[in-house]
């Protein structure tokens, strides 16, 4: 396997529950089969569980407040109660979630823990019943967004080993391409709840999901709709890895994948705050392949790129856009629906230039544009000390965890060997670092005209 620790970044061996690093002692938890490879694990699965929490709460409170209306809607009766009845339903998905990850939890994390308010109706169980319900309607969405992938990796890429789906989800679409295509697929969400039902489905326990259609719909039979989520008896998948990680700081090593894709994600954060994650676990003359809509479901909207300016990210990263199209698809169409919404998504491929910069251990680097730092300390009434620490590029480019980096990146002067700098280092501090995967770092830096060679 591929992965790293995303503290250290020295080799990672994925073979128990828990995983500690080698290197650095960094733990890692895995939770239903899911190794969940964030910075901090345990954080992060509090994390979780509080917030699974805090949306059945949200949601008790809705159908509480529906249900004292009702009070003076007599005549809708047997409508509202069909739907509170179907939202407590789907509310024993959420607690039975729980249950993998209650031993990790640390009540002393709450503190630390901003709550979102997610939609009553969680995103997560729209996407479950259109990637597995095998619903007529379901299958034609993802039958057109499969086909057309499909024709783009095999108009571009000759035989890939190892592909990589960023931002998977429920892992319908990373399942049907394990078989077809003879490769190693992995496949991650930073979503606990998006992976786990990829657990459940693969391992073959059924989920018993309420659609719920509070309007758009012509008669009442057709607001709560019972549905049996299971892969088909005869689906088998072939060489899938899933895991838990932040697209951000991925696990993976450098120059390690043939092809990125991403599928309905690329509206769902901004790629400026992970290109450097991309260009780094592809290999040279690698693929992104995207396809998606471009609408952004979040408020701010400084982030919204269009995809003429998502171009100028990934050239300015040194990739070359070598395809770009339109595919027109349902989204979340259902036959009970009055209307249909339809997406305009947009697809292109970036291909990861062969540079022809290849810095070395004898190179002498200068800074061509300036570097912005960020450190961060939480201090627990435990006495628990939390670190963090990235650098930002002036196009807004950024590098999580790089504490290494900066120690480096602040010696450059100019004169310098690189040689030189990390002796230099290496006599102040003990530090363990993967040498290629530094050299990718600096390779990339000076693609993107922040390093160069003096």
């Amino acid at each position: 396997m591929s992965f790293i620790c995303v503290n250290c970044k020295n080799s990672l061996e994925i073979d128990s529950e828990d995983i500690t690093c080698a290197s650095c002692s960094s733990v890692y938890h895995t939770v239903n089969n899911t190794p969940v490879l964030v910075n901090d694990s345990s954080f992060f699965l509090s994390e979780v569980f509080f917030s699974i929490k805090n949306h059945s709460k949200n949601v008790t409170h809705y159908l509480q407040q529906n249900k004292e209306l009702s009070k003076f809607q007599a005549d809708r009766a047997e409508i509202i109660n069909r739907i509170i009845a179907a939202y407590q339903e789907n509310l024993l998905i959420y607690d039975k979630m729980l249950d993998p990850i209650r031993k990790y939890v640390q009540a002393d994390h709450f503190q630390y823990i901003t709550l979102s308010h997610d939609p009553v109706v969680g995103k997560e169980l729209l996407y479950l019943k259109r990637d597995w319900s095998y619903l007529p309607e379901c299958e034609k969405e993802l039958n057109i967004i499969i086909t057309a992938v499909k024709m783009l990796i095999d108009k571009h890429s000759d035989n890939p080993e190892n592909v990589f789906f960023i931002g998977s989800g429920t892992g319908r679409f990373a399942w049907e391409f394990s078989k077809l295509l003879s490769a190693t697929v992995y496949c991650s969400d930073l979503s606990y709840r998006m992976m786990y039902f990829f657990n459940e489905i693969v391992n073959e326990r059924p989920i018993k999901l309420m659609e719920i259609n509070e309007s758009n719909i012509y008669n009442i039979d057709d607001s709560c709709i019972p549905h049996t989520i299971q892969k088909t008896k005869d689906s088998s998948s072939g060489n899938i890895i899933p895991f838990i990680s932040d697209v951000r700081n991925l696990p993976l090593r450098s120059a390690s994948m043939d092809i990125l894709l991403s599928i309905y994600f690329i509206d769902v954060m901004n790629v400026e705050s992970y290109i450097q994650e991309i260009d780094r676990v592809l290999k040279p003359g690698g693929l992104f392949i995207n396809l998606g809509p471009v609408g952004y479901p979040y408020d701010n909207f400084a982030h919204k790129l269009l995809p003429s300016e998502i171009k100028k990210v990934f050239t300015g990263f040194d990739f070359e856009i070598i395809d770009e199209d339109f595919v027109e698809t349902p989204y979340m169409s259902s036959d009970k629906h009055l209307s249909t919404i339809v997406h305009k998504n947009w697809a292109f491929v970036a291909r990861k230039r062969i540079s022809n910069t290849i810095v070395s251990l004898n190179s002498v680097l200068g800074i061509s544009q300036p570097l912005f730092v960020n450190r961060e300390f939480t201090i627990t009434n435990m006495g628990e000390t939390d670190y963090r620490s990235a650098f930002f590029t002036k196009q807004g480019f950024q590098y999580e965890n790089a504490d290494f980096m900066i120690e480096l990146l602040s010696r450059i002067d100019g004169t310098k060997s690189l040689q030189f700098i990390l002796d230099e280092i290496q006599s102040e501090f003990e530090i363990d670092y993967d040498l290629q995967d530094l050299l990718n770092n600096i390779n990339s830096l000076i693609n993107i005209k922040v390093l160069k060679i003096s």
